[in-house]
């Protein structure tokens, strides 16, 4: 009888820790289906919120449009509509923060709760988690030179090492850009296998999103919407899954080299900006230079009419 229950609990336990694709694949499917109700519902919210930023922002942007035509100063006007639209910008990355927090944190929580007290836990972290947002951003738009020479391989193997970052701010409290450190850490503690669970669901989904745009048929074309909203949190419950299967890496290292090469791509990035700039006054300044101009008519060129006494 304890032998049976030894083996039971084993054949528990080697599936809750499984790799394999088949059992990753049900506990995802069983999350995202238990869970779904709550991640459309934070989606709506934050459907509703942003809706509400972009038509605020498009009504306010208006009036000072017609505000800063009154102003004297050419500085003060520019000034004014730089900031306007920094702070526009800052609320939508906001309310993309909030949403995205609160769908992942009701897919991922241990024991699931209401909606309103997920909010209010992950209420207190959305400036934070902005901020990783923005660093990360910065930081692997550095990269990009890189990823122009490496033919985009530099980026797709950030945006890997990326994956887990939501989770390890989640579960873990991390700050900043440790997070995508952290989340680099444990995928490099099992990359190849991790990654082959990725490629092939990714590659699955990607080739159902490819026949469904070129069926040709106009009803197939249009659920691509409806598909992708469908298929993310079964994406991001998968991830979760995996994630939980690896351990807590004894060693988390900033990885200086590629900060530097970061730094590096900004500098190349001002430059190649700069240079763009440039060009473009000057190609503007030649256009108003070769524009056509009517040309000059002399008093003597203009015919007079003939007078009386020469009639």
């Amino acid at each position: 009888m304890s032998d049976k229950i030894t083996s039971s609990k084993k054949s528990v336990s080697s599936y809750y820790s499984s790799w394999d694709i088949g059992v990753l694949l049900k506990k995802s499917f069983i999350r995202t289906k238990n869970r779904f109700v709550y991640y459309l519902l934070a989606n709506v919210l934050g459907l509703i919120a942003g809706s509400g930023v972009f038509f605020g922002a498009l009504t306010i942007g208006s009036l000072l449009s017609l505000f800063t035509s009154t102003i004297g100063s050419t500085f003060l006007a520019v000034a004014v509509i730089s900031f306007f639209i920094l702070l526009v910008v800052l609320i939508f990355i906001y309310v993309f923060s909030w949403t995205q927090l609160l769908s992942v944190e009701l897919l991922i929580q241990s024991r699931r709760q209401s909606l309103i007290r997920t909010f209010n836990k992950i209420n207190p972290m959305i400036l934070d988690y902005q901020w990783f947002l923005i660093l990360s951003s910065f930081f692997i738009a550095g990269l990009i030179p890189l990823s122009i020479v490496s033919v985009s391989i530099i980026s797709i193997l950030w945006f890997f090492w990326n994956s887990f970052s939501i989770f390890v701010y989640l579960k873990r409290k991390k700050r900043g850009l440790d997070n995508l450190w952290y989340s680099r850490s444990l995928i490099n503690q099992k990359f190849w296998t991790v990654l082959t669970r990725f490629l092939f669901v990714n590659i699955i989904a990607f080739g159902l999103y490819f026949l469904l745009l070129t069926s040709g048929d106009y009803y197939a074309q249009m659920s691509i919407p409806v598909f992708s909203f469908l298929l993310t949190p079964f994406l991001i419950s998968f991830n979760y899954e995996i994630y939980k299967l690896l351990k807590e890496p004894k060693e988390v290292v900033r990885p200086k080299i590629w900060i530097w090469l970061s730094v590096a791509g900004w500098v190349i990035n001002l430059v190649v900006l700069a240079a763009f700039v440039i060009v473009v006054r000057q190609s503007l300044f030649l256009l108003i230079l070769k524009k056509p101009s009517l040309p000059k008519i002399s008093p003597t060129s203009i015919p007079t009419k003939p007078s009386v006494r020469n009639i």
